[in-house]
């Protein structure tokens, strides 16, 4: 599989989802609600790029945004349009193409949802189509991993089993690539996947921003919105409001 394109299979996938089904939906409902109380603003249009499974658009639709979703993974599309929520759509669309879903006042691009491309100039082209989708004052919120501590703490090697299944990882970084390989058996068959992180930094989102209308207002470090401490904080977490 190309290093280009393991995430379209790999997203998609039911071990995927297993591994990952500790994600924790009260921490995303309180994060959303603390960036709600904080930007202040009612009744948003609001659009969740890389939305998986649509988690944190509910929360912004239960706040009363009208909120738009997209995912490329088209399993997680489907389990996000069984939600029956008012004032929430969502869509099967590739974050490197232009989005065609009209003007948001905040685009949010949560969860480590960007970085998954082999140069840092597509890394940051979906913040372009952002920029190009808001509208004069929107909102674009970037919520990162942290890589400096990230890096620090790295296990090299950890076995996770859920339901039943063993899933052995290996953790390494490469150049600036923070890449995750995961080995499990599907009836018999040893199965390997690889996840590349690109380790995209404050700088280099400031810059991105910079080139496309964008300023930073503020830059937290975890959920709660506390101060952002480079060698400690959980979360790159980036406000920046269009020109």
């Amino acid at each position: 599989m190309s290093i280009n394109s393991w995430f379209r299979d790999w997203f998609d996938s039911e071990d995927y989802h297993r591994l990952y089904s500790h994600r924790n939906h009260e921490e995303a409902q309180i994060f959303i609600q603390n960036l709600h109380n904080h930007i202040a603003q009612p009744n948003m249009r609001v659009l969740d790029m890389a939305c998986g499974k649509g988690r944190h658009a509910q929360h912004f639709a239960h706040l009363g945004h009208n909120t738009v979703g997209f995912d490329l993974s088209k399993n997680s599309i489907d389990h996000a349009n069984k939600r029956d929520t008012k004032h929430l759509e969502f869509h099967v669309h590739d974050m490197r193409e232009p989005f065609p879903f009209g003007r948001f006042d905040l685009i949010a691009s949560l969860f480590t949802s960007l970085g998954y491309f082999s140069s840092i100039e597509e890394n940051v082209l979906p913040l372009k189509h952002a920029s190009d989708s808001l509208v004069k004052g929107g909102f674009l919120v970037i919520d990162f991993i942290n890589v400096f501590p990230a890096v620090a703490k790295m296990k090299a090697e950890e076995i996770i089993e859920k339901e039943g299944v063993r899933y052995h990882i290996e953790r390494s970084l490469q150049d600036r690539v923070l890449v995750k390989k995961i080995r499990y058996k599907r009836n018999d068959t040893w199965q390997e996947h690889k996840e590349r992180v690109f380790g995209l930094v404050r700088e280099d989102f400031l810059k991105c921003f910079k080139d496309n209308d964008l300023v930073c207002k503020e830059v937290f470090g975890d959920y709660a919105l506390n101060y952002f401490d480079k060698q400690r904080s959980p979360r790159l977490i980036m406000i920046a409001q269009k020109n």
